[in-house]
């Protein structure tokens, strides 16, 4: 569980210099939901929704949260939508909520109301990916607790079950292939918590993602809301803020976010859905409001 100080608010960042408000017990956050006209819930998957895991495969949405997602995406003024790292068909696997819409692949791939779509990617930066995939495997993909993760457009190396020694041979490995892209090999890269992620470079990224998203639910006075764990989750929390709407970091990690709330774990993240559908019966009923006007 993530520290939490006694005043309520969470550390942010190794120096703690920007304290965030813990979502959970701010009063503002409850009244903008209650006075919003549509919830935009952006969700990532691990490490928010569910439990990190050291295997990929092994993380499990709770039962439990897999049913207030289904109830909150049957709401006319709550879009429920999952944009995670994970490929798309894998996503909406771990994810079976219908009604919700999906991107994934750090926004290369989207599945909206049935339709599934993927940004256009170069032939060139397509076997520059699968090359360097070949590359990597081939130097670390034998060494125990080494996981790649294919997904399309992308693909990702988990080392979280790697320690000591072996653990920085991988971390220098990868730290080489990531510094290669950043010099312009068509490819783009990052890391996460405890894995690098490789991807075709072409305009994507999670805030892209969820600009894209939002602009597709043609409704007035949305409240856009976005919860995430990772550094690859930092350009929705932007987007997020620069709407004007509700950016959330889960749990710690070193660095400073730009999210402005705090949850401190996957379990608080469940907490806060479970508010969120006590508190959709109160929101104002748009019909109901052009009515009066």
């Amino acid at each position: 569980m993530g520290r939490q100080d006694l005043d309520g608010s969470f550390p942010n960042g190794v120096c703690g210099v920007r304290r965030l408000k813990d979502l959970l017990s701010d009063s503002n956050v409850r009244r903008r939901i209650r006075q919003a006209r549509g919830i935009f819930l952006g969700l990532d998957f691990d490490g928010t929704l569910a439990p990190l895991r050291l295997r990929p495969c092994d993380a499990v949405l709770p039962e439990g949260v897999l049913v207030l997602l289904r109830r909150l995406a049957r709401t006319s003024d709550i879009r429920v939508v999952l944009i995670s790292g994970r490929g798309l068909a894998d996503l909406k696997k771990k994810v079976p909520v219908p009604e919700a819409w999906f991107s994934g692949s750090h926004g290369l791939q989207f599945h909206v109301q049935g339709r599934t779509t993927s940004v256009r990617v170069s032939g060139k930066g397509t076997l520059a990916l699968r090359r360097l995939e070949r590359t990597l495997r081939a130097r670390i993909g034998k060494i125990p607790g080494v996981i790649f993760e294919s997904k399309g457009p992308a693909f990702a190396v988990h080392y979280r079950m790697t320690e000591g020694a072996v653990r920085k041979q991988v971390v220098s490995v990868l730290e080489e292939a990531l510094a290669d892209v950043r010099a312009g090999v068509g490819i783009k890269g990052g890391r996460g918590k405890e894995v690098a992620e490789f991807l075709v470079d072409v305009v994507g990224d999670k805030g892209g993602a969820l600009r894209k998203l939002l602009a597709r639910w043609r409704r007035k006075e949305i409240l856009p809301v976005f919860i995430g764990d990772d550094l690859t989750d930092e350009t929705a929390f932007r987007e997020v803020n620069r709407l004007g709407g509700i950016s959330v970091l889960v749990g710690e990690r070193e660095g400073a976010s730009a999210a402005r709330y705090a949850l401190s774990d996957p379990q608080a993240v469940a907490r806060f859905l479970g508010d969120l559908d006590a508190w959709r019966g109160r929101m104002p009923d748009p019909s109901k409001t052009r009515r009066a006007r």
